[in-house]
């Protein structure tokens, strides 16, 4: 993954498989959804660009990568997920966590289930989380 295919991904702004965070304070929501992409068909969430569009990227420090290594230790089960940190600019990094469609779903972080609708995650509901345990063991 390089800057070039991150200024394409921005062009196309957010979807159902792709969300921008301005940077890792938004950890939390950016884990949900995911696991929001997790319970769907995969997707990526991009932490360094802001609500405009703009890749602002942002520093990585160790203490940046344990605490995204802490939250996918939150996961149920354990996710494989592609990790990278794109150069923006001297210090400035975009974080990209990637996940692929797989067949180990529900997928849990911290206890709940979530998907996404349109560009939005919401956690699922108990209807919801039936039909992602059957779908996973198909």
């Amino acid at each position: 993954m390089n800057l070039s295919y991150i200024e394409v991904l921005v062009k196309k702004r957010e979807s159902t498989e792709v969300e921008f965070k301005i940077s890792t304070g938004q950890l939390e929501r950016g884990m949900e959804t995911l696991c929001a992409f997790l319970n769907g068909d995969g997707g990526m969430v991009v932490f360094g660009v802001d609500d405009d569009g703009n890749i602002v990227g942002q520093q990585v420090a160790d203490k940046t990568k344990r605490q995204i290594a802490e939250c996918l230790r939150q996961f149920e089960p354990f996710p494989l997920v592609d990790i990278d940190y794109v150069a923006v600019e001297k210090d400035r990094y975009v974080v990209v966590l990637s996940v692929a469609n797989n067949r180990e779903k529900p997928y849990l972080y911290k206890g709940k289930a979530y998907r996404r609708s349109d560009t939005a995650t919401i956690e699922v509901d108990q209807t919801e989380l039936k039909r992602l345990i059957l779908e996973g063991g198909n």
